[in-house]
């Protein structure tokens, strides 16, 4: 299976990403740190998937069409994308507003 996970450089999407190679899948991770991707494609050398680094920030529209033709062109279109790139910023319930 070819899989496309955002936010694949740090915590859930990183874990996914090595959890999905792991099972022999086609991963491609794309956040916005280069370096973060490079180490985690090191750490999945020896899985037996595949994982391709894709250097993409989500709020660049151009960007991620970018990645996504450079997925569809190495291995068409994904079987699975999880959209999973944010931020999380600890709020106390009394100071929240919207």
């Amino acid at each position: 299976m070819n899989i496309w996970i955002t936010g694949a450089s740090a915590g859930i999407g990183r874990a996914t990403a090595r959890n999905y190679v792991a099972q022999g899948h086609t991963v491609f991770g794309s956040a916005r740190s280069a370096q973060k991707l490079d180490s985690l494609a090191s750490e999945c050398n020896h899985a037996p998937g595949t994982f391709h680094p894709l250097v993409a920030d989500v709020t660049d529209v151009k960007g991620m069409q970018d990645a996504y033709e450079q997925i569809k062109k190495l291995a068409g279109i994904p079987d699975l994308v999880i959209l999973n790139a944010g931020t999380f910023y600890a709020t106390p319930a009394s100071t929240f507003s919207m």
